[in-house]
């Protein structure tokens, strides 16, 4: 039998600030979901390998569940190791209303923000 062994770690952590919580109260109130929870999760695409997905989930999708208030983020346990220690914020400026990650596993992220490698 053949035991492997590895260094890697990942970070279980996520943080959601307090603008991004409003943000999700806001929208599930809006759209009569509440009870759900806004899920993340990275999917291979965009100029720079990879994308964020946002969208609901019931209490019956398996995951993490990080919250701040009544704010609930689910993220799966394979998504961790793309967006683990990373912080959601939510902006609304002139230039748009959007979530955004502050990821520090991201080694590069394209011109428009939109993906990351």
């Amino acid at each position: 039998m053949i035991q492997l062994e590895s260094d890697f770690q990942i970070d279980d952590t996520f943080f959601v600030s307090d603008a991004a919580a409003s943000r999700i109260t806001t929208l599930l109130k809006l759209e009569k979901r509440e009870g759900q929870s806004l899920m993340i999760t990275v999917a291979p695409g965009g100029c720079s390998g990879y994308t964020y997905d946002f969208d609901w989930a019931d209490e019956k999708e398996h995951g993490v569940i990080f919250t701040n208030g009544e704010a609930k983020v689910l993220i799966k346990p394979m998504e961790l190791r793309h967006v683990g220690g990373s912080t959601l914020n939510f902006t609304d400026s002139l230039k748009g209303s959007f979530f955004e990650l502050d990821n520090p596993n991201a080694t590069d992220i394209c011109s428009c923000g939109k993906s990351f490698a």
